[in-house]
């Protein structure tokens, strides 16, 4: 794990709180790596050829007849 030092200004770590900073960057860093990971799958997609728009429609359709299965006969 990596440690990294910020400089802040004594008026707004009083005003906030360490706890509520290191909280708050750890919650920034959660969210930058979900996008990372969410920018990784789009490449996957992208180099797999997949139609991803068609899939999605399958599954819609799928799951509709399913539903229509279950609640209308």
């Amino acid at each position: 794990m990596t440690e990294i030092t910020l400089k802040l200004t004594d008026d707004l770590v009083r005003q906030y709180g360490e706890l509520f900073i290191r909280k708050f960057f750890e919650k920034q860093m959660g969210y930058l790596s979900l996008f990372h990971t969410m920018d990784r799958i789009e490449e996957e997609i992208k180099a797999s050829d997949l139609d991803y728009d068609k899939e999605l429609e399958k599954v819609r359709e799928t799951a509709w007849q399913e539903y229509r299965k279950d609640f209308f006969n």
